[in-house]
């Protein structure tokens, strides 16, 4: 078991981020607002590509950044997070049986 960034990982997923950290990840971030998005979380495959997009026109914070992955918006950077230089890969995606998705930046 190990803390990374915001998230205490275990087991296959922290074999996944223990992966990416070989290919220059260094943290992992946990995407807010995923409970919002269940129904895209699901369509969701861990392979896609992740891009983090300013949205200047959200109502509640002009500031947001949302989360894609695969092109698919899963939810955003926690509010006042920077964006990272670079986003490695998924750690963890899931619908069920609570929303979660756990991406390994740096």
């Amino acid at each position: 078991m190990s803390k990374v960034g915001d998230v205490t990982l275990m087991g296959e997923w922290l074999d996944r981020f223990l992966s990416l950290a070989e290919e220059g990840a260094t943290t992992v971030y946990s995407v807010a607002g995923v409970s919002f998005r269940v129904n895209e979380i699901r369509s969701v495959t861990d392979a896609g590509t992740i891009t983090i997009e300013a949205e200047p026109t959200n109502p509640y914070d002009p500031h947001a950044h949302k989360v894609k992955i695969g092109g698919i918006h899963v939810g955003y950077l926690k509010r006042g997070r920077s964006p990272p230089k670079q986003c490695h890969g998924v750690v963890r995606v899931s619908a069920e049986p609570f929303a979660c998705v756990w991406i390994a930046v740096s």
